[in-house]
């Protein structure tokens, strides 16, 4: 065998294929050994490849390369190609990536409108839909059915909303009412006004059948102590009557307001107020039509006036109040709130009574009716012959009130009472005392003498709550509750309806972006650089 064939017999194709192409790294080596394969340059110095070096060297006596020559050159050939490659892809290492995407976008540049509706049925989580556009699996009277049962879930969530949203834009209220049983309760303001005005005896007197101002008012009528006798709180006597009773001047006439800060321990006939009046019913005037004392029981600082209902203490008779107190806090939170102002004494009487004595300053000009302390001091009171001429002047009977009525509403806060009333004889023993302890007869006592005794049936009482039947935290859960129930939907849902498929999917294709996904996918790429 010659040298040249024992180069490539003796060496083997690994070391063909291993021939260095660095000159700079292997020219010490090249120029020892000028015959070996690979070299980098031949007997002239020029560059050589392995052929051409095998071409030079071989004896001329020798046959042409074997198969196994030929497939190792070949191997070679593939090997430098797959190299080139990689380092092309090394150095723009995102070009591989940009080509697979763009490849899929091409693919997927012009989907049907139906295969998006499709994916997004598949996945969203609305119920029922997924069963409604799966074409693949499901049959379609199956198909058919989900869409009969899903249209039935929302036809019944639209009802149920729309009932819940005009439920809530009635704006009612719930009332809610709990029981408090406390120590001790506090006493109310006791008014006691005689069922006659004015004394026959003192209008004579001074020539004055009506008062024009407070100073004939009171002229007119009984002082305390020509009035109320025997006052008794807490089963204890009051030695000072006037520390408890105070003058209020009325509609009603010069009525005693009884008021203290100490409460009621005891309920029942024990306890509370207990005081006697003398009537003085040989003095009533002659447009005198009962006999007897009225007795209010109100918050404190009440005025009385005759819109409100007394208890009628008859003459000759033990009259027993019992008192039940219910406490109304009503909804101040527009617009549920249907009441007028947030003090105490805040209440409908009262609001339709100021009402009415407005409507008498505007309508008489001159005057004010009785019992008006609101307005000026310095207007006299209108008699009962100027108030019926203002009447006639104009509608208060009909217009007036039916605006006042109108107008007014019941406080927030208030304490209302509600009263029974036990009429009692009093034994032959008590009443021969009587007529020495009042210097009246015993016939007298019948029609002079009457009394009173006033306190709760329990130490308890009620309070009456307001708050919103359906707030909109309440209109906001329940409708929550019907999408879940009907449809089993939240509001992510709704985000997958109107934000994944109309705004990414659906708008976008109408603008030429036809993508499975919308401008929402990863496949929506720029256009390639070059």
């Amino acid at each position: 065998m010659s040298w040249s064939g024992w180069l490539f017999h003796g060496q083997g194709d690994n070391n063909a294929t291993k021939v260095p192409h660095d000159k700079d790294e292997n020219e010490n080596e090249n120029e020892n050994e000028p015959y070996l394969l690979g070299g980098n340059s031949d007997y002239t110095g020029a560059p050589t490849n392995a052929s051409t070096t095998h071409s030079q060297f071989q004896d001329p006596e020798e046959d042409a390369p074997s198969p196994e020559q030929a497939a190792s050159a070949a191997a070679l050939a593939k090997q430098d190609k797959q190299d080139e490659q990689d380092n092309n892809k090394n150095a723009n290492p995102n070009d591989g990536d940009d080509d697979e995407a763009r490849r899929k976008q091409e693919q997927d540049s012009n989907v049907r409108l139906r295969d998006v509706l499709t994916d997004w049925s598949g996945n969203t989580s609305i119920h029922g839909i997924p069963w409604m556009a799966n074409y693949d699996s499901n049959a379609t009277w199956y198909r058919l059915l989900w869409a009969i049962l899903s249209l039935g879930g929302a036809a019944g969530m639209c009802w149920q909303i729309q009932f819940l949203v005009r439920q809530y834009k009635d704006y009612q209220v719930v009332v809610d009412v709990r029981s408090f049983y406390p120590s001790t309760i506090e006493m109310p303001q006791v008014t006691v006004c005689n069922m006659n005005m004015f004394l026959k005896s003192q209008q004579e007197r001074l020539n004055i059948l009506e008062p024009r101002n407070d100073n004939e008012f009171r002229a007119l009528t009984l002082d305390l102590d020509q009035f109320i006798f025997d006052t008794v709180f807490n089963d204890e006597s009051v030695q000072n009557p006037s520390d408890f009773w105070h003058e209020s001047l009325t509609s009603m006439g010069r009525c005693w307001d009884f008021r203290t800060d100490q409460g009621v321990q005891l309920p029942g006939i024990d306890g509370g107020l207990g005081f006697d009046v003398k009537l003085h019913q040989n003095d009533y005037t002659e447009d005198s039509v009962y006999g007897g004392v009225s007795v209010f029981v109100t918050r404190p600082g009440t005025q009385v006036n005759r819109q409100m209902y007394p208890i009628i203490a008859k003459p000759g008779r033990v009259t027993s109040i019992s008192i039940q107190q219910t406490l109304f806090k009503r909804e101040t939170k527009q617009p549920w709130s249907r009441c007028r102002g947030k003090s105490a004494l805040d209440s409908l009487v009262q609001c339709r009574e100021e009402c009415i004595n407005d409507w008498a300053i505007e309508s008489c000009d001159d005057c004010k009716l009785l019992g008006d302390n609101k307005n000026s001091d310095d207007l006299k009171y209108c008699t009962s012959g100027e108030v019926i001429e203002c009447q006639k002047r104009s509608n208060i009977t009909t217009d007036s009130i039916a605006i006042c009525n109108d107008q007014c509403q019941p406080g927030c806060r208030e304490t209302l009472y509600r009263l029974g009333s036990l009429e009692l004889t009093t034994s032959l023993v008590a009443l021969e005392r009587l007529p020495l302890r009042y210097n009246l007869t015993l016939e007298e006592i019948q029609t002079e003498w009457a009394q009173v005794h006033v306190n709760f049936e329990a130490i308890t009482y009620d309070q009456q709550e307001e708050r919103p039947s359906l707030s909109f935290n309440d209109l906001l859960a329940q409708i929550g509750g019907s999408m879940g129930l009907f449809l089993g939907i939240s509001v992510l849902s709704f985000v997958e309806l109107f934000f994944d498929l109309l705004s990414i999917r659906l708008i976008p294709r109408m603008c030429g972006v036809r993508h499975l996904y919308g401008i929402g996918g990863k496949n929506v790429l720029k256009p390639k650089s070059d």
